[in-house]
């Protein structure tokens, strides 16, 4: 039912506005809507309308950070293509608390961790616990990575200040969708200046890992790699790392669209 009696967000009562919120409206996409009303004309004649239209509902992001600049950013690059992302204190993430459930992607801030250190107990059980798909950033999502014993996360990377990447396939969705990249070559300048991990795979990845981009000088290691792991009798949890440590500030333009390429590859 729709109403008009300003109790409803439908403005004030009576003023010829009608509406309702419907819960249950959770999973991102392209909602029809149809109603049908009716009532009595001014002639006294009863009379039938109905309409149809579409709403959509976008996918929300958390980001988990340590370094709150940085994190403004990252919410700044989600806005501008029309995603919200709330913002949340490593340190202030337990598990209830927010409820992940209403998130698409969880983005792990690059100050969270360093190596074998990362966030707090309370925070990786809010994780563990909602395994909602992950984008770990730089050193923080290498160390959270390594705390699930990840082939994407520590120890298995070493350190640089590489700026580029190279694409592993240009056929690869993330190279082109929702952002067109338009490469004419693999190469691709992310960064003016940025730190980053790369993961160390040799030949065959391991079963579950999917390579996206490589390092332009060596051919073993990969700044953005996806992992998917699975328990018995639980959805398949979805990893990726984004291996570089600054922020978008930092960023090319190329280097902004390939990361929100990858984030959107990770909620669909």
């Amino acid at each position: 039912w729709l109403y008009d009696d300003g109790y409803h967000e439908d403005g004030g009562a009576n003023d010829g506005v009608f509406c309702e919120r419907y819960p249950g409206v959770d999973l991102p996409g392209v909602y029809q809507i149809k109603a049908i009303g009716g009532g009595d004309a001014n002639d006294g004649r009863a009379f039938v309308r109905r309409a149809m239209g579409y709403t959509t509902r976008e996918p929300k992001v958390l980001y988990v950070y340590e370094d709150k600049a940085t994190a403004q950013e990252y919410q700044e690059l989600f806005a501008l293509n029309t995603i919200q992302a709330d913002l949340v204190p490593v340190d202030e993430l337990k598990p209830g608390s927010p409820d992940l459930s209403q998130y698409a992607l969880i983005v792990i801030g690059p100050a969270t961790g360093h190596l074998n250190d990362w966030g707090t107990p309370d925070a990786l059980d809010a994780l563990v616990e909602n395994r909602r798909p992950t984008l770990g950033l730089g050193e923080g999502g290498y160390a959270f990575y390594g705390q699930l014993y990840l082939y994407i996360g520590y120890p298995y990377g070493w350190h640089g200040q590489d700026r580029d990447v190279y694409a592993v396939d240009l056929a690869h969705v993330v190279w082109q969708a929702p952002h067109d990249l338009k490469l004419s070559k693999p190469e691709v300048n992310l960064y003016g200046a940025t730190n980053h991990v790369g993961i160390h795979i040799e030949e065959t990845p391991p079963w579950g890992v999917e390579l996206l981009g490589r390092e332009v000088d060596d051919q073993y290691h990969y700044p953005i790699i996806r992992q998917v792991t699975w328990q018995w009798g639980d959805e398949p949890w979805n990893h990726c790392l984004w291996g570089y440590g600054a922020g978008p500030s930092s960023m090319t333009d190329q280097g902004m669209r390939l990361f929100f390429n990858t984030a959107w590859y990770m909620m669909h």
